[in-house]
């Protein structure tokens, strides 16, 4: 796979809204990468710059999706950034978060694994390991804390940064126990990660959709996906959808192997990240019953 195929060394996002903004707080975090031994893909280099600007003694950015298919690494960018807002920025408690509980589990378990073996396993100052309260603190005091998501969970928690795994199964009873955990925070951010969208993402097909409108104040967004009307054997758009081709992390003859075994709508879904999106309005339907409709409107059943 010839690495020449983009300028860049990687495809850049098919969508995409990125800030202005200073990098210097993501060179830190890329940084912080080097010195526990992560060698970065490019691609996830360029998610933290775009992910981590800062304007005005701000972040440019409080909302970021990323959506990258499986596979291509998004778990190591988004443990990075974890990592780095107790250890370099100042912030007092970072969440990671995700919906199934064995996803929390392996978030936890790579990132208790890389300081373990790191040379910053000297800023660890105690790892909780007990199911439902794994935690890192670090000796200056602040925390990574580790949790799936309820219509309960972070209750009575005032975190600097939240992030979202799995963000296509965001619901808005979710949001509505996350985001007020942040409203005390000077300068908050929150980053939403997928592999792509499902039928319950609402909260994500509202912000894309801002993207698409060009309203972007304050919004990242990075979408790695194949072109929903363009031609799904186009092997081009295979690589163009998965970052880490570039460096030989997701490779074509595998590529092939689940074209075949996923079929049509399964690849476009789980390789390409174009499956399609809700719609507001439909995901509006959905909150009445057809009895409720009939009622509305005045008609019989």
């Amino acid at each position: 796979m010839n690495s020449g195929r983009w300028p860049r060394g990687f495809p850049e996002p098919r969508i995409s809204c990125v800030p202005d903004g200073g990098e210097a707080r993501a060179e830190a975090a890329i940084g912080l990468a080097a010195l526990a031994g992560v060698s970065l893909f490019e691609w996830q280099r360029y998610a933290l710059r775009a992910t981590l600007r800062r304007e005005g003694g701000c972040w440019s950015s409080f909302e970021n999706v990323w959506i990258v298919p499986r596979q291509n690494g998004k778990s190591v960018g988004l443990g990075i950034r974890a990592l780095a807002g107790p250890l370099l920025f100042g912030e007092r408690l970072v969440i990671m978060s995700a919906h199934e509980w064995r996803s929390v589990v392996e978030l936890f378990r790579a990132a208790d694994d890389l300081l373990a073996s790191s040379p910053l396993r000297r800023q660890v100052r105690r790892v909780r390991r007990a199911g439902g309260e794994e935690a890192i603190e670090f000796t200056n005091g602040n925390r990574v804390r580790f949790m799936n998501r309820s219509r309960e969970s972070a209750r009575g928690f005032s975190a600097d940064c939240v992030i979202m795994d799995e963000a296509h199964t965001v619901t808005s009873e979710q949001m509505a126990a996350l985001l007020p955990v942040m409203s005390a925070q000077p300068d908050p951010q929150v980053i939403y990660a997928c592999a792509g969208p499902g039928p319950q993402a609402w909260h994500l097909s509202r912000l894309r959709s801002r993207v698409l409108n060009g309203d972007t104040a304050r919004l990242g967004w990075l979408e790695w996906s194949g072109d929903p009307d363009g031609d799904i054997e186009d092997e081009g758009m295979w690589l163009d959808a998965n970052p880490a081709a570039a460096a030989g992390r997701q490779r074509l003859e595998r590529m092939r192997e689940e074209r075949t075994s996923l079929g049509f709508d399964g690849f476009k879904a789980e390789r390409l990240a174009c499956a399609p999106w809700p719609s507001e309005m439909e995901g509006a339907y959905k909150l009445f019953s057809p009895d409720d409709v009939r009622s509305l409107f005045g008609r019989p059943g």
